[in-house]
């Protein structure tokens, strides 16, 4: 299992509602990252497979585990 997790949203009302199912199901709250507070959202801005993108999601990731990032800690 992984240490943290990021989730990617674009704050649509389908995902919303998905997101909210994800987050309050009961395996959900089994994963130790979410057990530990170390869950990420992200503006799905990030959602997309091209270098340059990638390369800003990771920018985006090492300032949130730096503690600078600007993304939601959930």
């Amino acid at each position: 299992m992984g240490d943290n997790i990021f989730l990617l949203t674009n704050g649509s009302d389908e995902t919303s509602v998905h997101q909210k199912q994800l987050t309050e199901s009961p395996l959900w709250k089994t994963i130790p990252a979410v057990q530990q507070g170390r869950v990420y959202t992200l503006d799905s801005k990030f959602n997309f497979d091209d270098p340059i993108t990638l390369d800003m999601l990771l920018d985006e990731i090492v300032q949130i585990m730096a503690g600078a990032g600007k993304a939601d800690k959930k």
